[in-house]
């Protein structure tokens, strides 16, 4: 079901933002600390034409080549259960990306449903068991995965209730943008006047490190800013913050794997303290 390469040449590009990079990479580092629950998952949230998708589109030959990442432009709970539920407990799919979740949950309310609940439970708590008419499976240890995808503001406003009251959103880290005006002056320019002729995309994998370490934490460091954020986010999601607390130190230990240190150093917080200002749901501009 992995989706072929889609060739994009001819279309307008669009600015490849370096925080946006960043947090995606820290996110599919996570999936490799040893002590940490599960991998982050992460919703990236922009207007539409912000690049979100393409961000992941433009690098879908490294997704697709990963052995560690299970990529698709459309999947569902049962194609899930079935085909991905013994490669995640093996450890040989670490990440689920969609690039637009509206494909995913795009259909009929029960498989929407179906699909949000459990995506839920695999980000998080881990999945013991399913049976249905696609067959059974069956673990002793929860198994888990972690996911990235993105959805537009609009989108994301229509579905807020429901998923917050469900405890959907508070198991993602959110990543909101928007663009300034003179960004897009200079993106409308760039198919104009071809002001921007080509795009170097980074390859987002590089430097991941794969294989499972556990990493070192020092308890002297100031995790202040961090701590603020994580109630701030539990207020916001209505809860206490612990998921996102749990969430931000496994991107702190994920930066310390990129790296590639085994012991956590002030510069590892305050990098993901930098990226917190899009940790939220604010759309802030970038």
């Amino acid at each position: 079901m992995t989706d072929k390469i889609v060739n994009y040449k001819g279309q307008g590009e669009m600015f490849f933002l370096e925080p946006l990079e960043k947090i995606i990479r820290l996110s599919v580092q996570s999936a490799y600390v040893k002590n940490v629950e599960h991998p982050v998952s992460l919703l990236i949230l922009a207007n539409a034409e912000h690049g979100k998708t393409q961000a992941l589109q433009k690098n879908v030959n490294q997704l697709i080549k990963s052995k560690n990442i299970f990529y698709s432009n459309n999947v569902t709970a049962k194609y899930i259960e079935k085909n991905l539920m013994s490669k995640i407990k093996s450890g040989e799919v670490r990440h689920i990306v969609i690039p637009d979740l509206l494909n995913a949950i795009e259909r009929g309310k029960n498989t929407r449903k179906l699909f949000v609940n459990f995506i839920k439970s695999l980000i998080e708590e881990g999945i013991f068991h399913v049976s249905d008419s696609f067959g059974e499976f069956q673990s002793d240890t929860p198994v888990r995965c972690g996911m990235i995808t993105a959805i537009t503001k609009a989108n994301m406003k229509e579905s807020w209730r429901e998923w917050k009251n469900i405890g959907f959103v508070s198991r993602f880290i959110p990543f909101s943008y928007s663009y300034p005006m003179p960004k897009m002056m200079d993106l409308i320019d760039s198919v104009f006047f071809k002001k921007v002729k080509t795009i170097n995309v980074p390859n987002i994998l590089k430097d991941i490190v794969i294989h499972d370490t556990e990493i070192l934490d020092d308890k002297t460091l100031d995790y202040s800013n961090l701590k603020t954020l994580a109630l701030i986010f539990g207020k916001q999601t209505e809860g206490i913050g612990i998921r996102m607390a749990k969430n931000l130190m496994a991107l702190v230990y994920a930066n310390t794997m990129l790296d590639h240190r085994k012991k956590v150093i002030q510069k590892d917080i305050n990098e993901v303290v930098r990226l917190s200002q899009w940790m939220n749901y604010d759309y802030k501009t970038i």
